[in-house]
């Protein structure tokens, strides 16, 4: 390997003495320009202000800003029912959200074994014959049985659901006395109508504090009608009811379901502009109508 060597003396480095002094001068010039800087007094109020600071809407910002009725209807149900463990508060992961769901997922259809219609699926075939029965004129079994022949040639039905529907139940309802009325005003009779409503959401929670802030709930309402004096409001449920017990049976269906129908007439009452003069539950299971009494909202946990 070929090496180059070169020797060299203090006197080709130059003087040094500059740069030190040149450094000594800035480190000088510094520290005086640091000695001639006055700071403010520390404000210890504001650091406290500061530090201590807390978001005034902080449960909005855990808090659903819409709500099912479906999920929602626990607010009004007995604190003592047995469905009641069905709905708990979630925050999607935030301890102390507002919002009321349910933590069990239906079955994908892929993953369905053959097996006996569920009774929710008879309900929901139920109630969609009784959407499609044509009312203009006088409903009869086979006028009850043809929309469902129709709804199982569309499709929309399996034959083993429709099997299980009872027309006779359903023709019974029309010989109720707001069947009767619908029979009478069918023009006036309106089905399946979703609406949206706004609530207060220190209605809904209760250790919510905030006196602004709304949830927007939703739903669909079964049906109802309109009349001079005002809207008859109805809902369909196909709960198993207890003969043996039959009037305490029905007692605990109303209770169940009397909150959310009180909120179908909420949002009936700002639809419309019209009182609320009849609010009932159809029990498709005895063929029976059943009044609802109007109720106050049940914040969770009272």
């Amino acid at each position: 390997a070929t090496f180059a060597v070169h020797f060299v003396t203090a006197h080709d480095l130059g003087p040094t003495q500059g740069v030190n002094e040149t450094a000594v001068d800035w480190l000088q010039a510094a520290s005086e320009t640091a000695a001639k800087v006055t700071t403010p007094p520390v404000d210890t109020e504001q650091l406290h202000q500061i530090m201590d600071f807390r978001y005034p809407h902080q449960a909005a910002t855990a808090t659903t800003a819409y709500q099912s009725v479906s999920e929602a209807k626990r607010l009004f149900e007995d604190p003592d029912n047995a469905t009641i463990g069905e709905y708990q508060a979630s925050a999607t992961g935030q301890v102390g959200g507002h919002r009321f769901v349910t933590h069990d997922f239906a079955r994908p259809d892929f993953l369905q074994t053959v097996r006996e219609p569920l009774a929710t699926e008879i309900g929901s075939a139920t109630h969609l014959v009784l959407q499609q029965l044509d009312v203009t004129v006088t409903p009869t079994l086979d006028r009850v049985q043809g929309v469902i022949d129709q709804l199982v040639a569309d499709q929309v039905l399996t034959a083993e659901v429709a099997q299980r529907i009872q027309p006779e139940l359903i023709l019974r309802f029309f010989s109720s006395s707001v069947g009767q009325q619908i029979l009478a005003a069918p023009d006036q009779l309106h089905r399946e109508v979703p609406f949206s409503l706004l609530m207060p959401a220190r209605s809904l929670f209760q250790d919510f504090q905030e006196t602004d802030s709304q949830v927007l709930v939703h739903g669909i309402i079964d049906g109802y009608l309109t009349t001079p004096a005002g809207v008859i409001l109805f809902d369909y449920k196909t709960d198993h009811v207890n003969a043996q017990n039959q009037a305490a049976s029905i007692e605990k269906i109303v209770e169940r379901y009397g909150g959310q129908v009180n909120l179908y007439a909420a949002a009936l009452k700002q639809m419309t502009g019209q009182p609320i003069v009849g609010q009932y539950l159809y029990l498709l299971a005895i063929g029976e109508l059943v009044a609802v009494p109007e109720q106050q909202v049940r914040r969770l946990s009272e």
